[in-house]
């Protein structure tokens, strides 16, 4: 599985979900990521991400 925000693998058993009123699900590594994208930031703005 990877991480919604920041295209990093997430190992099973770790990580959170968040489901969206609309249906849509988001996996998120770390609460970082998860605080970020809950935020509206973009992640192509970071150098950490991944998936630039």
């Amino acid at each position: 599985m990877k991480c919604s925000f920041c295209g990093s693998d997430i190992k099973r058993g770790t990580g959170q979900v968040y489901a969206k009123v609309d249906g849509t699900v988001l996996n998120f590594c770390s609460r970082r990521c998860m605080v970020y994208t809950l935020a509206g930031k973009d992640s192509r703005k970071f150098k950490w991400v991944k998936n630039q």
